[in-house]
């Protein structure tokens, strides 16, 4: 169990996860300053004792839980679909098929929630999204889009007595979730939904956007969407006194090495195992090569979240169709392995060097050298480029450049690690 000794500079650089909750819970004694959080006084036995099962930096339970269905790589599911938002305006301004928008409104629409608690993007692009309390319709179409770095929590004890959906990463969601079982919140959140995640980048990551372009650092943003266009989607970024920037996703991309986040890195949760349905692009030939609007694969998690998704099909807001766990997993089988299986050779890693990780409980796996050998491989690159040394890249080389570049190692790269990292992971 983490003390107030433990709580350092070095797990608030490492294990947190900056998810908010603890500046939240105890204002008294956490802070954000300069994108990290500090303990700024001790914590008594009792706030210990919750911090430690709440705070996603200390480590989450990952084993069965009650549902109709589980698994080791997405936990518990109830079912599995492929489908899009019949709302042709948020399906194509959206991440992908616009269904988190879509069960958004629906849940406000028909009286189940009052407010939804999610991040709002300011009139200011240089000033992160900010967690909101809000019922504004067009507030909330406004605002789904993906947002590739993690916005902290705040307002999550204001709900007075409104019943309330929320929005939010997987950490966030388990730590909230366990919040209300241990009674430090009130049940005021009636309903979970989230993205999956990969890889989240720091806050800082839009420096590298001005290194790469030679925009000078203090210069403003006045439009930002990472997902910008027909999906997948383009990074449009427009800073005062340049021409529009556009650069496709897979270009893009470029950035996550230089500014991947330690959470990324050491999350085992990649399908939001938490929320009551789970969103995500639905990467697959199939889909990819047949449509632009947008396609999401989407999970309910549980009872709650099906019966929500049937009165949505029912009400002809959205198009679902079901697919088999294997063809689901199979679209994100790549980042299932990166989450469930490399984090824990990752883990191990950093504890080697005396960093902080936080200790999940998850199904263990027979640790073998040459994985070993590929984790400390990404882990030596990860942590060069995000170094001052790294960033000189930015500056050095054109985006176009080093986004065909990243493509072309990271196509090189999977199929040099595929046999490895695949190994019998169906029966993982």
């Amino acid at each position: 169990m983490l003390n107030n000794n433990n709580l350092n500079k070095k797990f608030f650089r490492y294990a947190c996860t900056r998810c908010g909750v603890c500046t939240e819970i105890y204002p008294d004694n956490f802070k954000f300053q300069n994108n990290l959080v500090h303990l700024t006084n001790d914590l008594s036995i009792k706030k210990l004792k919750r911090f430690n099962n709440f705070c996603p930096g200390t480590g989450f339970s990952y084993t069965r839980k009650d549902s109709k269905k589980f698994s080791n790589l997405i936990g518990t599911y109830w079912n599995s679909y492929v489908g899009y938002s019949n709302n042709r305006f948020l399906r194509r301004n959206s991440a992908s098929g616009g269904i988190i928008t879509e069960i958004l409104l629906f849940l406000i629409k028909s009286k189940k929630v009052d407010s939804v608690l999610m991040p709002i993007q300011g009139a200011d692009y240089n000033q992160l999204p900010k967690y909101k309390i809000t019922k504004n319709i067009k507030e909330i179409k406004d605002n789904a889009q993906s947002i590739y770095s993690k916005i902290p929590i705040k307002n999550l004890i204001n709900f007075g007595s409104q019943k309330i959906a929320f929005v939010g990463l997987p950490d966030q969601i388990s730590s909230i979730k366990r919040l209300i079982k241990d009674n430090i919140i009130k049940n005021n959140i009636k309903f979970f939904v989230g993205p999956m995640v990969g890889i989240n980048m720091d806050n800082e990551s839009i420096n590298g956007i001005r290194l790469s372009f030679n925009i000078k650092k203090n210069t403003k943003i006045k439009k930002l969407k990472w997902r910008e266009g027909k999906w997948p989607g383009y990074l449009g970024v427009k800073f005062e006194g340049y021409k529009k920037i556009k650069l496709k996703k897979f270009y893009y991309n470029f950035l996550l090495p230089f500014y991947c986040s330690h959470e990324s890195l050491l999350s085992t949760d990649f399908s939001n195992e938490d929320a009551d349905i789970s969103v995500g692009d639905a990467w697959s030939p199939k889909y990819e090569n047949s449509n632009t609007d947008g396609m999401s694969l989407i999970w309910s998690k549980n009872l709650k979240g099906e019966k929500i998704l049937n009165l949505m099909v029912k009400k002809k807001l959205i198009n679902i169709n079901i697919v088999n766990y294997k063809e689901a997993v199979q679209m994100h089988l790549h980042m299932l392995d990166f989450k469930k299986r490399g984090s824990q050779y990752r883990r191990n890693i950093y504890k080697l060097f005396n960093f902080p990780a936080p200790n999940h409980i998850i199904k263990k796996i027979k640790f073998k050298i040459s994985r070993y050998i590929i984790e400390a491989i990404i882990l030596t690159v990860v942590m060069t480029l995000r170094s001052k040394f790294g960033k000189l890249l930015l500056k050095i080389f054109s985006p176009i450049f080093l986004g065909k570049i990243f493509e072309i190692l990271r196509y090189v790269w999977k199929n040099i690690t595929k046999k490895i990292k695949r190994d019998k992971l169906e029966y993982y």
